[in-house]
C-alpha cells in the first residue's frame, strides 16, 4: 500500500471515530463495517461472517445502537430491522447517524479508490461508481 492509501485509511479511521466512543473497540468497527458493506445482515449472519460468540456481537450491536449494554446510551449507528414474518430473526442495518459516519469513511476513501489499480492499469472508478458506498 502506497502512503497514499496509508494516509487516507488514517483519515477515514478518524473520521469515522467521531462517531463513535471512546472506548469502541476493533470488534465493533468491525461490526460497523460488516453491517454497513452487508447490511440489513441478521445475528447468524455476523455471527459467521466474523467468528466469535453471538452473545458479545449482540453486546457490540446494543453498544452501537441506542442503548448500549450496559443501559448507558449507544453511538446510535445501527438500527434494528423488526422481521416481515413473524418468528424470524432480527436484523440490523445503519442507522441514518450510521450511513453519515459511512459516507463520512467514503469520503476520505474515495480518492484512493479512484486512483490505477496496479494489476491491470486500469481506473478502479468504473467499480467504485457501480457500487452503492453504503446499503441499507
Amino acid at each position: 500500500m502506497s502512503s497514499n492509501g496509508i494516509t487516507a485509511y488514517y483519515y477515514a479511521h478518524r473520521a469515522l471515530l467521531k462517531y463513535m466512543k471512546k472506548t469502541v473497540t476493533l470488534r465493533q468497527i468491525d461490526v460497523f463495517l460488516h453491517v454497513a458493506l452487508q447490511g440489513p445482515v441478521t445475528m447468524k449472519q455476523l455471527t459467521k461472517a466474523l467468528g466469535g460468540k453471538s452473545g458479545a456481537l449482540y453486546d457490540d450491536l446494543q453498544d452501537l445502537g441506542k442503548v448500549a449494554a450496559s443501559g448507558r446510551p449507544g453511538a446510535r449507528l445501527i438500527e434494528e430491522v423488526p422481521p416481515a414474518v413473524e418468528g424470524k430473526e432480527m436484523a440490523y442495518r445503519l442507522s441514518e447517524h450510521g450511513r453519515n459516519a459511512a459516507e463520512a469513511v467514503a469520503f476520505h476513501l474515495s480518492p484512493q479508490l479512484l486512483e490505477t489499480d496496479d494489476e491491470d492499469d486500469e481506473p478502479l472508478e468504473d467499480y467504485w461508481v457501480s457500487r452503492a458506498v453504503v446499503r441499507g
